[in-house]
């Protein structure tokens, strides 16, 4: 099992087990929320690194692999989210728009 995989799988294994209740920042506590969908289709992950000519960060691959996307230690509306692939793509196109990154620029 590679180390993204392992660690998840602790995470899941802590949520079905109870372990939601989290302190934040000034003494902010409650039962945090968590989100972890299916996983992207080896399709869509095709389909991103034809349009954009870009490889995905093996380890984001790898997380999609298991995940496209998730919200986590979600309380009172804020947390942590990993986008999923589809919001990458929107935010990627949205940035080429505003002239944000350039197609031409080979780390976008």
């Amino acid at each position: 099992m590679n180390q993204i995989a392992a660690v998840l799988d602790g995470l899941k294994q802590k949520i079905s087990h109870g372990s939601t209740f989290i302190q934040r920042r000034y003494n902010e506590i409650g039962q945090a929320k968590f989100n972890l969908p299916e996983p992207v289709t080896a399709e869509s992950l095709a389909a991103f690194e034809a349009e954009f000519n870009q490889k995905l960060p093996s380890e984001y691959q790898t997380f999609l692999e298991l995940h496209d996307g998730a919200d986590l230690f979600i309380l009172d509306d804020f947390g942590l989210v990993l986008h999923a692939l589809d919001k990458v793509i929107e935010a990627t196109n949205e940035a080429i728009e505003y002239e944000l990154i350039h197609e031409d620029f080979d780390h976008y």
